[in-house]
């Protein structure tokens, strides 16, 4: 019974160290992956970037840019490799391209058009028609 126990004990603790992050021994390699991890958006939880997440997909993430960190490639290649998997919109700022224009420019048109909407009514209201 006491093995028992003691199992039941001891397997959680070792699946939580199994899933530790492993921060790099190379503190200025560390602050650049901790960089890499706040300009990219988790896809499992939408508005946290992947250094605020918790799930498994973003400590997946996490370990693949301490890699490409200490395999010595530059914040723009392992950025690079990360969108060419998930796309632009992976990242918080994605780049101004074709295919992503309308994430630029729609907050743009949306607050062009409340304006005009705005003053369209306004406009009514100072001339109503007879």
């Amino acid at each position: 019974m006491r093995i028992l126990l003691l199992l039941i004990l001891l397997v959680p603790a070792s699946v939580l160290a199994f899933s530790y992050d492993n921060p790099l021994k190379n503190p200025s390699m560390e602050e650049e992956a901790k960089d890499i991890f706040s300009h990219i958006r988790c896809v499992v939880c939408e508005g946290q970037s992947v250094a605020d997440s918790n799930v498994e997909l973003a400590k997946d993430l996490r370990r693949l840019i301490r890699d490409k960190v200490k395999k010595g490639q530059n914040r723009e290649e392992i950025i690079g490799y990360i969108s060419s998997i998930y796309g632009d919109e992976i990242m918080f700022k994605p780049p101004f391209r074709f295919n992503t224009y309308i994430l630029w420019l729609l907050p743009f048109a949306v607050l062009a058009s409340g304006f005009f909407i705005i003053f369209h009514y306004f406009r009514v209201q100072k001339h109503p028609k007879k």
